[in-house]
């Protein structure tokens, strides 16, 4: 069964990118960007490690639609608007998602998963759902989301 944080199409390799080899983490977040990937190294509102540099990275990328004009009628392509590229040791996951609402919410997920994991010092006292690592939903708010100084300056504001 599938849920809204679920890819929609999935392409795993082993060190390969973008048409290139990749040795390590640091060639990898290099390649990306040369192809339009942003590294994304802090997650959450005070920015927490999303993964830890160079074995496992986070790559994220939108992408629009294309029109097909070759065809008739013609048509647009029916690709979704963001991806999610993932180098841990070699291996290499590109996810693509419908929206890039749908990307952040599963990596909120995949974030409180390290976290919790490790047993994290920011995450004492987060329970973990029964027989899973957590949901986006049961994902407090103050760990979800990338991490910007505005949002982190516009917290201290709030009452």
């Amino acid at each position: 069964m599938s849920n809204a944080t679920d890819p929609i199409a999935v392409t795993t390799t082993l060190r390969e990118f973008e048409g290139k080899y990749i040795e390590e983490g640091y060639d990898f977040i290099s390649v990306g960007e040369e192809n339009g990937w942003r590294a994304v190294a802090s997650w959450g509102l005070d920015g927490w490690d999303l993964a830890e540099w160079p074995y496992n990275v986070y790559l994220f990328r939108e992408v629009y639609p294309i029109l097909f004009r070759e065809v008739y009628p013609p048509i647009f392509a029916v690709y979704p608007s963001a991806q999610r590229a993932n180098y841990c040791e070699g291996d290499i996951t590109i996810e693509t998602y419908s929206t890039v609402e749908a990307r952040e919410e599963a990596t909120n997920e995949t974030a409180m998963y390290y976290w919790l994991s490790k047993n994290e010092a920011w995450v004492a006292g987060v329970e973990r759902a029964e027989g899973r690592t957590t949901a986006a939903a049961e994902v407090p708010e103050r760990f979800k989301g990338p991490f910007s100084w505005k949002r982190l300056n516009e917290s201290k504001f709030d009452v």
